[in-house]
């Protein structure tokens, strides 16, 4: 009777360690997701890899980017046409408005959340150097415009 209640009391802690391992994990991988995502919205200049762009750049060698995020409307009277002329319009989900005059690539909306703040619907960048890579992409370093 005694073995079989320790046993039991073994296998009780084993159960509550593995439940409480994984709710932890899942706790560290949100709290690191939130202090990226905090740091990279704060910051001056960050640095983007997206495999989306890299065609596009290697046709046009843009100077900005700007982020629209996922239901906004891109109005053309928001940049001066010099700008207009080098610039990447990088959308949040589906397809954007065919009235929106410039050159376009779609991202996934998650990729929004690190780079604008919540009450940010758009967000322009200068392109402050690109590192090429075949193998992986290149690396784009981004300073926050305007």
């Amino acid at each position: 009777m005694n073995k079989k209640r320790i046993y039991w009391i073994v296998a009780g802690i084993v159960l509550l360690v593995a439940v409480g391992w994984r709710s932890g994990r899942e706790n560290i991988a949100h709290i690191w997701a939130e202090l990226m995502k905090s740091r990279t919205q704060q910051s001056p200049v960050i640095q983007l890899r997206q495999n989306g762009i890299d065609s596009l750049y290697a046709e046009k060698a843009y100077r900005y980017f700007l982020f629209v995020r996922e239901g906004q409307k891109v109005r053309n009277t928001a940049w001066e046409g010099a700008i207009r002329d080098s610039m990447l319009i990088l959308v949040a989900g589906d397809v954007p408005p065919r009235r929106v005059a410039g050159d376009i690539c779609v991202l996934p909306p998650y990729a929004f959340e690190f780079l604008l703040k919540e009450h940010q619907s758009t967000g322009l960048f200068k392109v402050i150097g690109v590192t090429k890579d075949d193998k992986i992409g290149n690396l784009y370093k981004l300073m926050r415009w305007k």
